[in-house]
């Protein structure tokens, strides 16, 4: 196992100065989390313990963003569509000599575009099938000059893997985007944490694929949609307060945005014109204005990853809406990338053993002690990478087609232990309209066909005591 850093600053935010006030709420603050579901403000020790009540496993689950951009009816002599906000010009894209881009929308597929992502260089906007019309999608491009090059699309933050015109967060060499080396390095005692992962759950020793509810419902905004005030307990980047504690920003909100219904409350915004991530945990509408127990913003062209808790004497840029500091978008499967047959990132994966109080980047944070369930000296710390052995053959393994674009993500990027839940999870995007589209696609026993024996755990990087595992 890898050695744990000396953190004279395990948690910074307990050695940093504080007001009388925050000081006297703290014991009542600690007792509440420990107890689970307390209301009291976490407005004196950040919140490090993402989803009290745990996760199980759902069903359901799509992606947010436009409807995906069909092929239209033929026509001739119309123009190929360019990449618009958000959008990714894709080589070789639909539209093309004859035909005519419709407008893309970060999460559609139509059009030359995918999903927000910065668009490609060199590709080519559309150079498909004479006589198609790119049907429209959803927020996004407006079609453009045919061939125009893929380069011209603004960014709606993160990447597009290469060959793929899918939308993904995060720069290229972000760890999210990057591919597990071939004869990577395991933990000595890989085989150990799977079987303790195998058996942690009360649901049986499988990967469920959280769709129905515990997940993230994604909503998309662009320079007109209207602001809301977010009020948050704890607020990380993008939000101003006292230390972190009771914090406010005006966050672009959707009218028909609403978190996840499940006990996390989960809400995802991605705000195309900003390249903005704004992840809410335990989000509620209050009238004209929101509230959240944690909130923070994320640059969707960055790395992904938050400046690490030890040491930081600005703790709550540390903090996320997930126990390890992860990003909401971080991990998440989407419609468009199970549509297009390939997932170019790693994932997250929670399980109820997820260790306490221990994280290594690019985690940020660490689960708290819970119970006898999450505990400091058993399992696999936030920031893990857990992934399906590249030698499984998953054409052997009776998966559906979404489950199998899911098992090779996991063998290719594998899965960042990122919080703490009721069964083991994975995660797609549920909004209802993302629900609906999941129908007949994917659901949550997706990957039953995989053994949980075929994992493995990656050589673990440094590891830093949060002080919040005991």
């Amino acid at each position: 196992m890898s050695q744990v850093r000396d953190a004279s600053h395990k948690r910074q935010h307990k050695t940093h100065p504080r007001s009388a006030l925050q000081r006297a709420l703290l014991p009542l603050a600690i007792t509440c989390w420990m107890l689970a579901g307390c209301p009291v403000y976490e407005a004196t020790k950040p919140r490090v313990e993402d989803g009290v009540g745990g996760r199980t496993d759902g069903a359901g689950g799509s992606s947010g963003g436009g409807a995906s951009g069909a092929s239209g009816a033929s026509g001739a002599g119309s123009t190929g569509g360019t990449s618009g906000a958000g959008s990714r010009g894709g080589t070789g894209g639909v539209g093309g000599a004859g035909s005519t881009g419709g407008t893309s929308g970060v999460g559609s597929a139509g059009g030359t575009g995918g999903r927000g992502g910065t668009s490609g260089a060199g590709s080519t906007g559309g150079t498909s099938g004479v006589g198609s019309t790119g049907g429209t999608s959803g927020v996004g491009s407006t079609g453009g000059v045919g061939g125009a090059s893929g380069a011209s699309g603004a960014s709606g933050g993160g990447s597009a893997g290469a060959g793929s015109t899918v939308w993904r967060p995060f720069s290229d060499d972000s760890p999210w985007n990057t591919l597990i080396a071939e004869g990577a390095e395991l933990e000595p005692d890989s085989a150990a944490l799977i079987a303790d992962l195998a058996s942690s759950s009360p649901y049986g020793s499988r990967i469920d694929v959280n769709l129905e509810q515990f997940s993230v419902p994604m909503f998309l905004a662009n320079a007109s949609t209207p602001r809301a005030l977010v009020r948050c307990r704890v607020g990380g980047f993008g939000f101003a307060g006292n230390d972190g504690i009771m914090t406010t920003a005006m966050v672009p909100m959707p009218t028909d945005a609403l978190p996840d219904a499940a006990s996390d409350h989960h809400l995802l915004i991605v705000d195309q014109a900003t390249n903005t991530e704004w992840g809410l945990w335990n989000a509620a509408k209050n009238g004209a204005e929101w509230s959240c127990g944690t909130g923070a913003s994320m640059d969707l062209s960055g790395n992904g990853v938050r400046p690490s808790a030890v040491g930081n004497r600005t703790w709550y840029t540390s903090h996320g809406p997930r126990a390890c500091g992860f990003a909401l978008s971080a991990g998440l499967i989407t419609r468009e990338a199970i549509e297009a047959g390939e997932i170019d990132h790693a994932l997250v994966i929670a399980y109820p053993h997820i260790r306490a109080g221990l994280y290594t980047s690019p985690a940020s944070t660490a689960q708290a002690r819970k119970g006898d369930q999450s505990i400091q000296t058993r399992g696999i710390p936030c920031g893990g990478r857990v992934q399906l052995d590249p030698s499984v053959d998953v054409d052997s393994l009776g998966l559906s087609d979404a489950g199998r674009t899911i098992a090779i993500a996991l063998q290719r990027y594998g899965a960042f232990v990122g919080d703490f839940s009721g069964g083991i999870s994975v995660y797609a995007e549920n909004s209802a309209d993302a629900k609906a589209d999941w129908q007949g696609v994917l659901n949550g026993s997706a990957l039953a066909g995989l053994d949980l024996s075929d994992l493995r755990v990656l050589k673990l990087g440094t590891l830093y005591d949060n002080g919040n595992g005991n």
